[in-house]
């Protein structure tokens, strides 16, 4: 019997280095934040700095709202906090040309998805 676990029973996932597990985890946590009733815009431009731009609210709808830009990271054991850089076969390859860290000029908030359990991990930017 299947199980929302389930992981690349077809063997694309596999076969195009990961990049439609990436793009299944924004669908995810884009819908999960729907559902809790946020409104969420889904980048147009693939590869930049924010996957999702989320409406939140200081005390409620009513009260002030900030739009956050969050990165969406497939993660194991540990997320990587590294941009610019596809964790499969680039084109070209130039080591460390193109790779940043991410810091609040980038993003505002990190959502880690676990590759094997679905569990989000939130992690603000902003410098306390």
């Amino acid at each position: 019997m299947s199980s929302i676990f389930d992981l690349d029973i077809t063997g694309r996932i596999a076969k195009l280095a990961g990049n439609i597990l990436g793009n299944a985890h924004e669908h995810y946590v884009t819908a999960i934040l729907m559902r809790l009733g946020f409104d969420v815009s889904v980048a147009s431009v693939s590869g930049g700095s924010y996957d999702l731009l989320i409406t939140a609210y200081e005390s409620g709808v009513e009260s002030t709202e900030h739009i956050l830009r969050a990165q969406v990271k497939t993660c194991g054991d540990s997320i990587r906090f590294i941009g610019g850089v596809r964790s499969g076969i680039d084109r070209e390859y130039k080591s460390g040309v193109k790779e940043y860290k991410y810091t609040e000029k980038h993003n505002d908030l990190i959502i880690g998805v676990k590759k094997n359990t679905l569990d989000l991990y939130l992690v603000s930017v902003y410098k306390l």
